[in-house]
């Protein structure tokens, strides 16, 4: 389904972690993410990761911000970490294909369901 694939795609770009001879170097939360990345065959061609945003323990999310062909120079950011905390910060949300803007309603709604 395509909502897994982005979640693979967001798994292989927020992640530091690397898989070498099927041995997993680094966290093994972002190992899992890569590793689903990998069994999905997610191709990120022609990505360019330009600013990374460290996991911290307070803020409890990490983000990389990123330029394909698809976004312009400015880039996009990807996001993944504790929901709450993410919402914080996304203005815009992936539904069904299509990109929509988030409310605090429909944030509210998104925390009902976690």
């Amino acid at each position: 389904p395509e909502e897994l694939a982005v979640i693979g795609k967001v798994g292989f770009l927020c992640n530091n972690s690397q898989i070498a001879d099927g041995v997993m170097f680094g966290n093994p939360t972002d190992g899992a993410l890569l590793a689903l990345s990998r069994k999905l065959k997610i191709h990120v061609d022609e990505v360019t990761r330009l600013e990374e945003i460290p996991f911290t323990h307070e803020q409890k999310w990490m983000g990389v911000r990123c330029t394909h062909r698809a976004t312009g120079p400015e880039g996009i950011y990807y996001v993944k970490g504790a929901t709450e905390n993410v919402l914080r910060i996304c203005s815009h949300v992936l539904i069904k294909g299509s990109l929509e803007y988030l409310t605090e309603s429909s944030k509210q709604a998104i925390l009902d369901t976690v």
